[in-house]
């Protein structure tokens, strides 16, 4: 009997052992894998939007039907606005900033608030070029083809805005994530410029000559990402990454084209997505995806003609990188190559927004739907 009752707690041991493995292995895949929190029907969109936080999305249609979502799927509120091309929101979708893009015709601004009432119509001089909201949707501030930058607070209250004078288009703006400070980058004179919200100068970097730059400060507010494309005569990728004092901290030169980049919410590493040409003469160019640690260094590439990564965001955590082929299929790879994760949509990937930790991505495809994808 005591041998017997010595057998079945063996028994019990072995299974319980067994049930914790096969537990944690479940939880470690459940950990890799990319779902589908929603799928909606939509009209051919021209731009998507992840909120601050990624509690809220929205969509521009070809119409100027301005559109947006909660974390269900639900529409909150729409609208119609002739020639509207872009629209950025708050945390908690506060406040939501619509505008055209770099079209002469239509100079205006709108901001509504979360309701979908319009708080307000401004008309600015020139273009608008670039825009960007804080995190805290205190504040909205846009770029414009005559060299000013105009910050609002779109207080439903008191409605109030600053404008300054930069001389170069500012092609990239963004503000740190406290809302303290705006990033801007410009054409022209090429400058990577940081201003107080009141409009104070607080330090500028010359770059390069005649270029156009792109910004972006990482979610912690350590860094401050840069991009130069390359240029039809210029083949040659420049990235870099500074402090919020405007210190150089690395600088990197690419061969290649049609880039994105991306630096991840910890400022540990930033990814670089490009085309780069096989066999020029025939036209022949491949993908390829190159991730670079804090200091610069490269920590890993992949690609080729046979895998086509495009760069769609990146988690906080870990030094994982999320990609889609291209075509209608998303991975989810590590530093190894390692596929953790895939997913394949009904439609071709027309465009896409990450969420700012990388972990939800808004996607619209060609056959009429709009995804959101938790990573």
């Amino acid at each position: 009997m005591k041998f017997a009752n010595c057998n079945k707690r063996i028994l019990m041991l072995i299974l319980t052992v067994c049930f914790v493995f096969l537990l944690s292995i479940n939880i470690a895949i459940a950990e890799h894998d990319i779902k589908i929190l929603w799928r909606v029907p939509t009209k051919p969109t021209v731009s998507i939007n992840v909120a601050r936080g990624g509690q809220f999305f929205g969509t521009i249609d070809k119409s100027g039907e301005v559109r947006l979502y909660n974390n269900k799927g639900s529409i909150v509120w729409k609208a119609a606005l002739a020639g509207a091309t872009n629209m950025l929101i708050a945390k908690n979708g506060r406040s939501v900033l619509v505008y055209a893009e770099r079209d002469p015709k239509h100079q205006y601004v709108y901001f509504y608030n979360s309701s979908g009432k319009k708080l307000w119509r401004h008309k600015v001089k020139g273009s608008v070029w670039a825009g960007a909201v804080s995190h805290d949707g205190n504040y909205a501030a846009i770029t414009t083809a005559k060299g000013y930058v105009y910050l609002y607070s779109p207080d439903p209250k008191k409605y109030r805005f600053l404008r300054w004078y930069i001389g170069g288009v500012g092609t990239s703006i963004d503000f740190s994530p406290d809302g303290s400070k705006l990033i801007i980058g410009t054409w022209k004179k090429s400058l990577l410029l940081s201003y107080s919200i009141k409009g104070k100068l607080l330090w500028k970097k010359q770059l390069g000559k005649e270029s156009i730059y792109t910004v972006k400060t990482s979610s912690d507010g350590k860094t401050i990402l840069t991009m130069l494309p390359a240029s039809k005569n210029n083949h040659t990728i420049e990235i870099a990454l500074w402090n919020t004092s405007g210190s150089l901290l690395w600088r990197n030169y690419v061969k290649g084209f049609n880039a994105k980049s991306l630096v991840s919410s910890y400022s540990k590493f930033v990814a670089l997505g490009y085309q780069r040409w096989v066999v020029p003469k025939k036209s022949i160019a491949e993908r390829r995806l190159a991730v670079y640690n804090s200091k610069g260094s490269l920590s890993w590439e992949k690609g080729g003609l046979f895998f086509s990564p495009h760069l769609a965001s990146l988690p906080s955590y870990g030094n994982d990188v999320v990609v889609t082929d291209g075509v209608k299929s998303i991975y989810k790879i590590n530093s190894k190559g390692k596929i953790l994760s895939r997913i394949s949509l009904r439609g071709t990937i027309r465009t896409l927004e990450a969420s700012d930790d990388g972990s939800k991505i808004l996607i619209y495809c060609g056959d009429g739907w709009l995804y959101l994808l938790k990573v």
